[in-house]
């Protein structure tokens, strides 16, 4: 990862300084579990950048993986998902330069009420194709969830956060007791500590699907409640899912994962669904 040590991120008003001696930031745009984003301009090639920051006071252990994202999507290259320009680190700590998609998170727009049957297909089709590339690089994202999909003006959604994705080959179990995700997504198997996989995600893509079609989530309640709620039972495809998404949706949250189809093949099942 390319060091730097000139420039520091603005502790007071926006374009007060400048980041690595080339990223002006303009504004603050939110924040995650372990870093703020802010709005920034390349001054070297005169785009409009989103700089991810961590943010100090969390474990070097989190810093650390936080580097390893910027590793991951280096190597990864796929019209829906969010493209790394850059990387490096600071007095502050580290930072990565991406993309900066113009736009909301896909629990805005379901906050907003449920998607329309033909954007959900879209969703569907260009998702499972991000993760169909994501997999075939040996990657698996862990953290499938509306907040880390962002919408661009036009709808177009990007796969974004990949601060918790491991290769595919490496151990994903973490500390005894503890849980790598978001609960609300996660798969049977990661919710009885078995670790993460290729079907794990795909999972997770279906629960984020289910609750575009419905407005709410699927697993809902404490997290004790909704974590064993999956264990116990499947997702309810009933009234509020169209006959043609019923089965590809079915399939995708079977509890068995070696039942589940994989990305790629979840993205020619979506593909070959009806617009409308």
């Amino acid at each position: 990862m390319p060091d730097s040590s000139r420039g520091e991120l603005p502790a007071g008003e926006p374009g007060a300084e400048v980041l690595a001696g080339r990223y002006q930031v303009e504004g603050y745009l939110g924040q995650g579990g372990t870093a703020d984003v802010f709005l920034a301009t390349d001054l070297r090639l005169g785009r409009t950048v989103a700089v991810k920051r961590f943010r100090p006071g969390t474990s070097a252990v989190v810093e650390d993986r936080f580097c390893e994202e910027a590793v991951l999507l280096a190597r990864l290259r796929h019209r829906n998902l969010v493209t790394v320009y850059d990387a490096g680190r600071d007095a502050q700590g580290a930072y990565l330069v991406v993309d900066h998609i113009d736009g909301s998170t896909l629990r805005e727009r379901i906050a907003a009420g449920p998607l329309p049957y033909g954007d959900v297909v879209r969703l569907g089709r260009r998702l499972s194709s991000a993760l169909a590339h994501v997999h075939a690089a040996g990657v698996v994202h862990r953290d499938m969830k509306p907040t880390n999909v962002l919408l661009n003006a036009d709808g177009e959604p990007f796969l974004a956060d990949f601060g918790v994705s491991r290769p595919i080959d490496e151990a994903t179990r973490a500390e005894p007791g503890t849980l790598v995700g978001t609960v609300a997504y996660m798969a049977p198997e990661q919710i009885l500590g078995k670790g993460s996989a290729p079907a794990s995600d795909v999972y997770s893509l279906g629960l984020v699907l289910l609750e575009c079609l419905k407005g709410a989530r699927e697993f809902q309640g404490t997290l004790p409640e909704a974590a064993y709620a999956r264990v116990l039972r499947s997702p309810e495809t009933g009234g509020d899912v169209p006959e043609p998404l019923r089965p590809i949706l079915e399939a995708m949250t079977r509890s068995d994962p070696a039942s589940r189809p994989g990305a790629d093949e979840c993205a020619a099942l979506f593909r070959s669904a009806p617009d409308t």
